[in-house]
């Protein structure tokens, strides 16, 4: 089974692709970086991750939707979105975890 930090990447590069497809470059970027911190095992990726949830603007407000100038199909908004929302609430859980057993608890 994988460890939880690896969880944590595997999920954070599957949103900033899904993002990047879809042309959410600055949300795709900031994965992107943590993405590249965890993998080093710098514990700063999971930090920085974190810190985009809560507050306005923050990742939890991201809509894909052509209005939002992103490149997806009005058939897809709901599905794009939803495995966004999916992607984002596992990665949450995820840095919580590993931000706990970093912790020693």
């Amino acid at each position: 089974m994988e460890s939880k930090p690896d969880q944590l990447l595997h999920v954070i590069e599957e949103a900033a692709a899904l993002m990047r497809s879809v042309g959410e470059d600055h949300w795709a970027g900031w994965l992107e970086k943590d993405a590249r911190w965890i993998r080093a095992s710098d514990f700063y990726g999971v930090q920085h991750f974190y810190s985009a949830f809560g507050g306005m603007g923050s990742i939890t407000d991201l809509v894909i939707h052509p209005l939002n100038k992103h490149r997806v199909a009005e058939s897809e908004i709901s599905a794009v979105n939803d495995r966004l929302q999916y992607l984002l609430g596992r990665g949450y859980e995820l840095a919580q975890e590993v931000r706990r057993e970093e912790a020693g608890g």
